[in-house]
């Protein structure tokens, strides 16, 4: 069976940029450019869209919606989509430096004012040391996810306009609060931080 070859130029540099660690970016050489930090950077925002379009991509039900919301939310992200159906929603969007958040709730109330309960996933949400080298200097550079819960409350502003307020406290995985540089100082002197939902929502 014949394979169909897609040639690289008709592919977008910065795909294969994420993508592909050898290529080079012939066109561009600023914030996205060559060095790691801009694949890194690409890859962390392909997957903030490959969520999105999952959510879009849903199979719609009589009692389902697809809306947008804009705010600042480790829910939603600063613009994000949000696919709810009776009192449940999932939710999802980009936040700055690269982070990308993801969430589902529950409203007590499917329609009008509502108070809820939900559970935040953030991507990259800090930059931490992963060890030591044998001068006790930070090596292994990552990114650590933040999960944790939240509480708010919905307040319906019309047919299709909401407003959610709503904060909770989330941990960061992966991170060693015990690691010390050669100063004897805590290099991760952060594992757990406040989390925030502050969103208007319009729903289609």
């Amino acid at each position: 069976m014949a394979v169909l070859k897609i040639p690289k130029t008709f592919i977008p540099w910065w795909v294969i940029l994420a993508l592909d660690e050898n290529y080079k970016n012939p066109y561009h050489t600023g914030m996205y450019g060559n060095s790691q930090k801009g694949r890194r950077a690409m890859q962390k925002y392909l997957v903030g869209f490959a969520v999105a379009g999952l959510l879009l991509a849903v199979p719609s039900q009589s009692d389902a919606q697809v809306g947008v919301r804009l705010g600042v939310s480790h829910m939603t992200g600063l613009a994000g989509i949000e696919y709810k159906t009776g009192n449940i929603s999932l939710g999802a969007g980009p936040i700055l430096d690269g982070q990308i958040a993801i969430s589902a709730r529950y409203a007590l109330n499917s329609e009008g004012n509502s108070l809820w309960a939900g559970l935040a996933f953030v991507l990259n949400r800090l930059e931490v040391a992963g060890s030591v080298d044998e001068d006790l200097w930070p090596t292994d550079i990552k990114d650590a996810p933040a999960l944790g819960p939240l509480v708010g409350y919905r307040m319906s502003l019309g047919d299709r306009l909401d407003l959610s307020i709503g904060a909770g406290y989330g941990v960061y995985l992966g991170v060693d609060g015990d690691l010390v540089d050669f100063e004897g100082d805590v290099i991760n002197d952060e594992t757990s931080g406040p989390l925030l939902d502050l969103s208007l929502g319009y729903s289609f």
